[in-house]
């Protein structure tokens, strides 16, 4: 794995490769997560590098990955919404949370990627 990081992920630079990282290792564990197979799943994970690598210059990865992000942050809204309900908070409560989460994102762009990716992660590792 570490040798095809190296070679697969080096050349697309320093910030846009650690988040086709994050993706890899998230579409992996999520297929995991539905019932695959860890051998099929990592045989798939990296048909999607190829896939993403293949989509041509950085400026068409990078619209892939943000769009990525963007359904990653719903992922995380709507799992987390379902937790906080389980503990019997109100909407408003989950509402005040959200705003406050939201703003803290608004505020620092890669803490929102590190927290979403982290959490998620931990969720299907779950």
């Amino acid at each position: 794995i570490e040798e095809w990081k190296e070679q697969y992920l080096k050349p697309l630079g320093e910030g846009l490769d650690e988040e086709i990282e994050d993706y890899i290792e998230l579409f992996e564990l999520k297929l995991i997560y539905g019932g695959t197979d860890e051998e099929r799943a990592e045989e798939l994970a990296e048909k999607e590098y190829d896939r993403i690598k293949n989509l041509g210059d950085r400026n068409a990865i990078r619209e892939f990955i943000d769009q990525w992000w963007t359904q990653a942050e719903q992922e995380y809204f709507s799992i987390r919404r379902s937790e906080l309900e389980q503990k019997g908070l109100s909407d408003e409560e989950i509402e005040r949370i959200f705003a406050k989460t939201r703003e803290e994102f608004l505020n620092d762009p890669e803490e929102k990627k590190e927290t979403i990716s982290d959490y998620l992660e931990e969720y299907y590792e779950r």
